[in-house]
């Protein structure tokens, strides 16, 4: 008899995590955490990929709602009311709407006026295999903003992924360019955290990361470093003179989203996936 009311409990936790407001709920809070993640890569050392922390985190809420939903249920019930649960009470004219720099992933968007509903990418990426190995590749969402069509554009980036490292010693030559990029990325940003932060409240990572790569670009002459930055730069202007639609509008992903059809910026996202 245990085992039957253990079976049906456990059940009944995996079945609410099919619909909303359960659903939704996670989907927000797993886009979150995925989104914290990628963006944190950068300055962390942990051993444990993205991926994997990423793959170890929905095991545990999911694992967590089943074995515990009768106590979280009226948690994620509140915290879907104020996410989700009044959006036809909010004025676009005040600044909210959905934005495809806001949103991740594939997905669909619809419009609460009217019937209108396409499926679409607004942001993922990923790796593109070249003649020399791996490059950063994306996929972003745009809309024009005189005719309104939604579409997308993919860009790969121009230099070769490296492996990570925090030397440029017996570093492959196709892949020294994106070292050198992520060396005066990582000083660059490192020290503009360092000069508007107090230096109580500087993370650990930011000065050893500026003196270890600052030492190691010593090594670069500035006629390399000027190669790799007219190359991208050039790469960066192609990408933006593809920003126009086909009846000649801007194409942008940081204006408020509008139905192509009506208008209306009473729009909705559904994410279905993200890369």
């Amino acid at each position: 008899m245990f085992i039957i009311i253990l079976t049906i409990y456990l059940m009944l936790g995996f079945l609410l995590l099919l619909f909303n407001p359960a659903k939704q709920v996670f989907k927000d809070t797993f886009f979150k955490f995925s989104m914290t993640n990628h963006l944190a890569v950068e300055t962390s050392h942990k051993k444990l990929s993205v991926k994997t922390r990423i793959l170890i985190f929905k095991i545990a809420i999911i694992a967590g709602f089943i074995l515990l939903w009768p106590i979280l249920y009226s948690g994620v019930i509140k915290e879907y009311k104020k996410s989700h649960g009044h959006v036809e009470n909010i004025s676009t004219e005040e600044g909210f709407g959905v934005k495809f720099s806001f949103m991740g992933g594939h997905g669909a968007l619809s419009c609460r006026d009217c019937n209108f509903s396409q499926e679409l990418t607004s942001f993922t990426h990923g790796y593109h295999q070249g003649d020399e190995g791996l490059h950063k590749c994306s996929t972003s969402g745009y809309q024009c903003q005189s005719c309104g069509m939604l579409t997308t554009r993919s860009e790969i980036q121009p230099f070769v992924k490296s492996e990570y490292t925090d030397t440029l010693k017996g570093v492959p030559i196709e892949q020294r360019a994106n070292v050198i990029q992520h060396m005066l990325f990582m000083v660059k940003m490192c020290k503009d955290n360092m000069k508007k932060t107090p230096k109580k409240r500087w993370l650990g990572t930011w000065e050893p990361t500026v003196i270890q790569y600052t030492k190691e670009l010593e090594n670069v002459s500035s006629e390399e470093i000027n190669i790799i930055e007219e190359k991208q730069k050039a790469h960066d202007e192609a990408c933006e003179a593809a920003l126009v639609c086909e009846c000649g509008g801007k194409l942008d992903r940081e204006e408020l989203l509008f139905c192509p059809k009506c208008k209306s910026k009473s729009m909705d996202y559904d994410m279905h996936y993200i890369t």
